[in-house]
């Protein structure tokens, strides 16, 4: 007979070299043989310093047995909006196809070519927001129809934007058209804070 030793828990903990800044023990059901961690999603604090640290993951069985894995990453200066979207399952998605503007595969990319890939969304679909909004009433968009709002969006625009949603509580697992949510944002004056 072969004995099917079976996963107890994970422990995940997030150093520095010097604080424990996080833990969390995940409870497996009862009679898993097997667990793949494809994704741990984990939201830095805003006021971390910036430096180096340490995501230390180790699994263990009931009869003793641990496997223990170590993955080592910085966080710079300011933080990636690019990287907050990917890592709070936050997608937006292109009006017309559907498909998502980003993932995580463009995190080496940067927040340029974020910003760039949803400007050229606005542009590329600034004659149908012509028909489709009415002109935007308040705000710094103020007097501009659809078509205008769209071809005259700055990369600060954009920037702003993208810092609100991230700003809006409760704003993680959400899937949207872009191109819809700036229109609504900027129809709403486009706020700073949420």
């Amino acid at each position: 007979r072969r004995r099917i030793h079976f996963l107890q828990h994970a422990r995940l903990s997030l150093r520095s070299s010097l604080l424990l800044l996080w833990r969390s023990n995940v409870l497996q059901p009862q009679f898993l043989v097997a667990i793949d961690f494809d994704g741990v999603g984990i939201t830095l604090p805003m006021a971390l310093e910036a430096g180096a640290y340490s995501l230390n993951i180790t699994i263990s069985t009931p009869d003793g047995r641990e496997a223990d894995q170590v993955v080592k990453f910085a966080v710079g200066d300011t933080p990636s909006l690019l990287r907050q979207f990917v890592s709070r399952n936050i997608t937006m998605r292109a009006i017309d196809s559907g498909a998502p503007l980003y993932d995580g595969g463009n995190l080496a990319t940067g927040d340029d070519r974020l910003v760039a890939v949803l400007l050229e969304e606005l542009r590329q679909t600034a004659s149908l927001a012509a028909e489709a909004l009415p002109a935007v009433e308040e705000g710094r968009f103020a007097g501009l129809d659809g078509e205008a709002l769209f071809l005259e969006t700055s990369d600060d625009d954009i920037s702003d934007f993208l810092n609100y949603l991230l700003a809006s509580p409760g704003t993680t697992n959400a899937d949207f058209s872009f191109v819809e949510a700036y229109a609504q944002w900027a129809l709403e004056g486009a706020p700073i804070d949420p």
